[in-house]
This record gives structure tokens, sequence and C-alpha cells, in this order.
């Protein structure tokens, strides 16, 4: 096997202080309140007679904040929402921009078999550092929206600099647990860093936070035309909120 050449190593500083600005942005449009129609059972947007609400989030308004992402001409990103009594998410696809359902088996649309993420693959973004970051924070929390009960496990941000971990840290309820969260904060360099190859293929490390597990170290291969799988995903920091669904 023929030993890739990196031609680029970089740390991400200016990128990430623009991505930080975009992740805050990104989070406030997506934390909406819950149609009241998606609060029962069901799966909508599969067909005419499961229909979404009138209004709902339009996913493509979150594309628009990603000024290194673009989609295919021609095509709209959609999702179907799918309500099982003990959790709800979306689950985001890709249509052609002059129909209005899925054409695929709504099977294929099940959030439990969602990992691979599909519709990732009509994106493309400039080869730029930040063209990387950008494709790796959309595919973590492009999902994040209208999570209902154990759904709302699905948490995990990007923190992109010390001072956004320390702000975490300051919120904490870890009456339960004995660890110097501050000290330990401190210790780590949440710098984003991106390794180049010569064919544009990447690896691009980063970290996020969830209140579930807390801060880890994440490792994602990334290749032109929205190509992006992890391949690595370590607790650093461990926390848990202690909130049991």
């Amino acid at each position: 096997m023929t030993e890739q050449i990196v031609t680029k190593e970089i740390d991400l500083h200016v990128e990430a202080e623009i991505a930080s600005i975009l992740v805050d942005k990104a989070h406030k449009l997506l934390h909406q309140p819950i149609p009241e129609a998606y609060k029962k059972s069901g799966e909508y947007g599969i067909d005419s007679e499961h229909p979404h609400p009138s209004e709902r989030l339009d996913i493509n308004n979150l594309l628009v904040l990603f000024e290194y992402l673009h989609l295919e001409p021609g095509y709209r990103l959609d999702y179907i929402y799918h309500n099982r009594g003990s959790g709800g998410s979306p689950s985001i696809y890709v249509r052609f921009s002059n129909t209005q359902y899925p054409s695929s088996d709504p099977e294929d649309f099940d959030p439990q078999h969602d990992q691979e993420r599909p519709y990732l693959e009509h994106l493309y973004f400039g080869l730029y550092p930040m063209g990387y970051l950008q494709l790796a924070i959309f595919s973590i929390i492009s999902g994040q929206f209208y999570l209902f009960w154990h759904s709302g496990y699905n948490d995990h941000r990007f923190v992109l600099n010390q001072s956004e971990a320390l702000l975490l840290v300051s919120t904490f309820n870890n009456t339960h647990q004995n660890v110097d969260y501050p000290g330990a904060i401190r210790m780590v360099n949440f710098t984003p860093h991106l390794t180049i190859f010569e064919n544009y293929e990447a690896i691009l490390s980063a970290y996020t936070f969830s209140q579930w597990n807390g801060f880890s170290q994440r490792e994602w291969k990334i290749r032109p035309l929205a190509y992006i799988k992890e391949i690595s995903n370590k607790v650093i920091i461990p926390y848990n909120c202690g909130i049991l669904f």
C-alpha cells in the first residue's frame, strides 16, 4: 500500500474563531419548539397521506449558513420526521427541487440506520481549510432539531477553543463527580487540526462535547465531493449530566 504524501499540516486558529460564530447561529436556528403535530406518534413527510405540519423548519436555511458547502443544482434537502413514542427525530434526505416527497422506500430513512448520512453525497465543498471544517460541523449538527425524549442524547456540539470549553464547564452540575474540570480544560489545545494529502484527501481532528459523555477528541477522513467518515472518537474529559430519559 502506497503511503500518502502530506502536503500541509494546519492548525485552524482563524477558521475556528469564525466557525464558533457559525455554530452559535446554527444552534439558534435548530433549537426551535417541536410542532404539536410531531408530538403524536407517526411518520411525517413520507407522502401526501402523511404530510408535514404547515409550519416547520426548512433545513435548507441551515445550509445557507455554511458558505463553503453547496448542494448539487436541482436538489433540495428535506426530511422525514419520525416519532415512535420513545423518541422523535428527523431523517434528512435529498430530493429533486420539483418533487415534494421522497422517491425511495420510507424504511431507507429510518433514523436508527441513518449513521452514514447519504444526503452528504449530494454536497460539495470548497477545498479550503474552512470547507473541511464546515463539512464536519454540518455532518454532526444537521439533524439536531425537533429532538424528542430519547433522541435528546444527540447533543454533540463542536468546541473550537478553550474559552468555549471553560464556559461549558461553568454550567456543570458536577456535585457527584470528583473532577477539576477547569484544570483539565486548560491542559487541552482545542484548536482543530487539518492534515491535507496530495490528492486533497484530509484528516480533520477536532473536539466535541455532549452532556452524556463529556469532551471527546474526534477525527474524520474527508475527501472532495463531501465524503466524510469518522475514524476516531475518544473521550478525554468525561462528564455526565445525570439526566435519565
